[in-house]
């Protein structure tokens, strides 16, 4: 086979290291995000590494929280399955699987055949087998070449597994039998555990205590299990499926504190069932009671608020419940208080119908000016949003936080299918097109986080969707998939049009669907990952992770190693795809050892594969991730025209020398790139902007980073702003929410750059 032959030594796995690795042990390692990875652990310098039997896991010793000694019981329930090889030799050693084209599934035997090509023999078919079986991981090896390496358990089918269990033991033994239960339940595939119970119990009637015994673990384990999804299905806003399991009688083997939380649980649904049945009889009644002129401009809004109002609402018409039976407030008053709560929030809830009438209109005003094309309409709305009385910038931002999404408004999109969209941006001179899908019981009254998922050469938008499809319906995510490469057979050019592709997808996805912009996810399979480390290090101000999936970093990602410092990373390849995971470390070595928050999976023995192996863990890496939304620094390099968004600061014209062509930029050698650096002094009040190459540039300044109610000081390349440039106004607001469909950050001032 062609390519280099590699060693398992972390001597070989951390090129850039120069320091000795203090004596390895066996332990847990809990970083302090939560996440928790079992088995060797080594140190090079600050970076520590876990060899966890199927994968070398690296990240930085400021990740740490926690070091457990000692090995972790799940893997100690080990099952040897025995394999014939067959025709294989030290000549025959596979040392390079960038060019894995096929993989087939395990068949019952635990075997499976992977084509790949290679430079000098053309397509070669591996043949692996499992030859180890653990709750975490299989260990595989070839069968008619020499090759070493493992897949995670959860990836390999639930039958498969469980006929290898059984030729690994003997069935008509008891304790081999309750050996494969306990297997089971380290999977986490209780399911099948209790079936193994029921059968163990018909197999074995005279072991009635044991298999009691058994069978309350294994019920136990169900009823936390249980509990666990429902709460996860409520933060994913799937209110529906959480009622119907809660409405059934609890389960009879729940032990007596999980019986306690659902029974919580049902009482806190009960509650908002009555509060929704409240507010859903009441406000028509109270439309019934007022002046029958104002009737036709309230009912559209009664209509809205009756139809589309859910549990997540219920904090908004809080105060219109506390005061629906108070006296002192009239029909009119508590329709006010019901309507505007609905689309300020409760901070804004007051008893005047016609204000609630007005801020109606402002709503429908600022969705016209965010989706609209024409400056000159924009203007309009804008100088009548102004003469709107009491419009605050604070209550516009509050409009828009509660307001649908701007381009579909309360529309009814069907969960679980593939919704193509096609969108011109700029007037029809920048087509826009990707596919969506939407989580189970999707409604835009819930904020959901959003996967954006970069297709490489060999895969299509639609693929990358299905890759994600299953878990994503489970935890809530909508996942999108744009038409974002120039030419699909060459993979990823590195263009301007490229990336603006993807961020006006982005954008469009933010105005189009109810998006939480605090936890959007950049992924890409191969090419795409390359893609997403580009885009990625290019936008930091956009994500709240990038996570490149056998891809490795190119080209501008070695010039933008700052920008690394403001996004988490979960970056996974395979050992032997090509240069990709050596390119990885060279990069990403000096991040981890600054302390960035990145973690890389490198798998054994495994080449250029799609990994679903760490589908789960990736949704539970990204349930703890959120955006920065306001750092305190910022320090962050563009070289190209696309690159020009970086928190506080919009670029709109830079250096011509420190525009790079991406056609000439290579993956070795330097480039000239511009700087900016933005630091926010709560005291007293002050941000200080330096901008090296930028010749225009807007700073945009937030009340969540600054005092509006003081004197701000602004400081740019250490020229003070003067005060009279710097106050609130509706237009920052809205022009920033426009540009980028970014509902969670709000700017009420923006203050203009020229060099």
């Amino acid at each position: 086979m062609t390519g280099l032959r590699r060693t398992a030594t972390l001597a070989t796995l951390l090129l850039l290291a120069t320091v000795t690795s203090t004596p390895a042990q066996v332990g847990t390692v809990v970083l302090k995000d939560g996440s928790r990875y079992n088995g060797t652990i080594d140190r090079v310098g600050s970076i520590l590494i876990v060899d966890d039997g199927m994968r070398l896991v690296f990240f930085s010793q400021r990740l740490l929280a926690d070091l457990i000694e000692g090995a972790d019981v799940t893997d100690q329930e080990t099952f040897t399955v025995k394999q014939v090889a067959a025709g294989r030799s030290g000549a025959y050693q596979v040392v390079n699987l960038a060019g894995i084209v096929r993989i087939e599934p395990f068949d019952e035997f635990g075997r499976r055949t992977v084509h790949f090509v290679d430079a000098r023999r053309g397509e070669v078919a591996l043949v692996q087998g499992i030859i180890k079986l653990t709750p975490r991981y299989a260990e595989l090896t070839g069968l008619n070449y020499v090759w070493q390496g493992a897949v995670a358990t959860t990836s390999i089918p639930r039958d498969v597994v469980l006929r290898l269990l059984y030729r690994a033991i003997d069935p008509n033994k008891f304790t081999d039998r309750v050996r494969v239960i306990h297997f089971l339940t380290r999977v986490g595939w209780l399911t099948t555990a209790a079936r193994e119970v029921d059968r163990l119990a018909q197999d074995f009637p005279d072991e009635r205590e044991a298999v009691a015994t058994a069978r309350r673990i294994v019920d136990e384990m169900r009823a936390r299990r249980m509990l666990a999804e429902l709460q996860l299905r409520r933060r994913a806003g799937q209110h529906n499926m959480v009622l119907s399991v809660l409405q059934q009688e609890l389960p009879e083997y729940a032990p007596g504190d999980v019986v306690v939380e659902l029974r919580a649980l049902r009482r806190d649904y009960e509650r908002d069932l009555a509060d929704l049945e409240t507010v859903r009889r009441e406000v028509p009644r109270l439309l019934g009671q007022i002046d029958a002129e104002l009737r036709p401009q309230v009912a559209p809004l009664v209509q809205e608020l009756t139809t589309w109002v859910t549990v997540e609402s219920l904090p908004r018409l809080q105060v219109f419940l506390d005061m629906l039976s108070d006296r002192r407030y009239g029909p009119e008053g508590k329709l006010g208080l019901a309507l505007s709560g609905w689309l300020a929030g409760a901070a804004y809830a007051q008893p005047d119908l016609q204000r609630a009438v007005r801020l109606h209109e402002d709503r429908r005003r600022i969705a016209r000016y965010v989706t609209s094309a024409s400056q000159f309409e924009r203007r309009q709305l804008l100088s009548k949003l102004r003469e709107s009385e009491g419009l605050t910038p604070e209550i516009a931002r509050a409009l828009i936080h509660n307001a649908p999404p701007p381009l579909s408004g309360y529309k009814r999109w069907e969960p679980g299918v593939i919704h193509e969209i096609n969108v011109d941006v700029g007037g029809g001179s920048t087509q826009v097109r990707y596919v969506a899908l939407l989580p189970s019981e999707y409604h835009p009254e819930h904020r959901y986080p959003m996967i954006v998922s970069l297709r490489g050469r060999v895969t299509d938008p639609r693929m990358q969707l299905q890759w994600w499809a299953t878990q994503a319906m489970r935890h809530g995510y909508v996942v999108i998939a744009p038409y974002y490469l120039d030419d699909p057979t060459n993979g990823y050019a590195f263009s301007v049009a490229e990336h603006l592709r993807v961020i006006h997808a982005i954008r469009d996805a933010q105005l189009r669907f109810a998006i939480d912009s605090d936890r959007i996810f950049l992924s890409g399979h191969y090419e795409g990952a390359e893609a997403a480390w580009d885009i990625g290090l290019g936008h930091p101000d956009l994500f709240a992770g990038v996570i490149p999936i056998a891809g490795k970093p190119r080209k501008f990602a070695r010039f933008y190693r700052p920008n690394a410092r403001h996004v988490w990373m979960y970056i996974v390849d395979g050992q032997l795809n090509g240069d990709s995971p050596e390119q990885t470390r060279r990069l990403a070595d000096p991040l981890m050892r600054a302390g960035c928050d990145m973690v890389y999976h490198e798998y054994r023995g495994r080449g250029r594969e799609p990994f679903s192996d760490e589908i789960l863990n990736l949704f539970d890496w990204m349930r703890r991730r959120r955006r920065t939304t306001y750092p305190l620094r910022v320090h962050c390099k563009t070289g190209r025209l696309c690159d020009d968004q970086f928190f506080y600061v919009t670029i709109d014209r830079l250096m011509p020398a420190l525009v790079n062509d991406p056609a000439l930029v290579k993956d070795r050698g330097e480039v000239k790139t511009g700087q900016v650096k933005v630091q926010l002094i709560r005291e007293p009040n002050t941000m200080l902007v330096t901008l090296n190459g930028p010749l225009i540039a807007d700073i945009w300044l937030s009340p969540d980073a600054l005092d509006f109610s003081r004197r701000i000081n602004l400081r740019i390349n250490a020229r003070a702003v003067p005060a009279r440039q710097i106050r609130a106004d509706l237009e920052p607001l809205l022009e920033f929410y426009r540009r980028t469909g970014d509902r969670a950050r709000a700017f009420f001032a923006r203050v203009r750059f020229e060099r």
